[in-house]
Formats: structure tokens, C-alpha cells, sequence
């Protein structure tokens, strides 16, 4: 990379190209050159192996789900409609992932989509604060 930097920083239209920018166009194009190779599509048997871990997984989630309560994470039970969207904001990241070969394009949907379900924690734990105060000024307006 440090010789391809030289040569393009000699290169007029290439001065303002930062040694970072070239190693990530470096990384991208060599990542789509061996993509195919390293990360063939997926036969028939393989694709049974993923749909039997992804209901495995989708298992263990609805175990998790039943033993944990939104009251435990102290986040309202019902998502409001900003939740949700921010859940299907985050679910298009992850499908966006496929169209990304290099390591540093796999990233960005991820690092985003962890944004999303922050976000909707977020919103989830100022919706449950709003229910208890809610509930406090009910239970002092009930006693008064």
C-alpha cells in the first residue's frame, strides 16, 4: 500500500487521497477479487444446516423470551410505534449486509444496526419512567 501511495501521490489528480483512503480501497478490492472464492453461495446441504441453527436459535430465543420480563430490563411491555421502526430500521441493516464484500462494509450495517435496538432501549426505558410516574401520581391521587 505505501508504494502505491507514493506512486499516487505523485500523480496530480490523487494529492488530496489520504494513505487510510487508499488502504480501504485496497482491502475493498481485494476482498471483492476473493469474495466468490472464499465465500462460494451456499449449497443445498449447507442451507439445511443454517434453517437447523436458526431454529435452534429461534428456540432458545422463545425460552429466553417466556423466563424474561420487560419489567426485568425495566422497559415498557408494549413497544410503541417509534420502537418498532427503529426494529425495522435495524432489520434492514442486517439485510444490507449481503450486498457489502469487504470487512469494513459488513461492519457499517452492523455498527448501525446496533444504533437502532440502542435507540429503541432507549425509547423503551423513557416509555416504562412515563408508566411508573404515571402510576405513582394514580396510586397518590387514589390515597389522597
Amino acid at each position: 500500500v505505501d508504494l502505491l501511495y507514493d506512486d499516487a501521490a505523485d500523480d496530480g489528480a490523487f494529492k488530496t487521497l489520504s494513505r487510510d483512503a487508499l488502504h480501504d480501497a485496497v482491502e475493498m478490492h481485494l476482498a471483492m477479487l476473493v469474495y466468490p472464492t472464499v465465500m462460494p453461495d451456499t449449497n443445498p446441504r449447507d442451507a439445511a444446516a443454517a434453517a437447523t441453527r436458526d431454529a435452534q436459535l429461534h428456540a432458545r430465543i422463545e425460552r429466553l423470551r417466556r423466563f424474561v420480563t420487560p419489567a426485568m430490563l425495566e422497559i415498557a411491555p408494549e413497544p410503541t410505534r417509534a420502537v418498532r421502526r427503529q426494529w425495522y430500521l435495524a432489520a434492514l441493516e442486517l439485510r444490507n449486509m449481503a450486498r457489502h464484500c469487504s470487512p469494513a462494509g459488513k461492519m457499517r450495517p452492523v455498527l448501525n444496526c446496533c444504533r437502532y435496538l440502542y435507540r429503541s432501549l432507549a425509547l423503551l426505558s423513557d416509555e416504562a419512567q412515563r408508566l411508573k410516574a404515571a402510576a405513582a401520581a394514580a396510586a397518590a391521587a387514589a390515597a389522597a
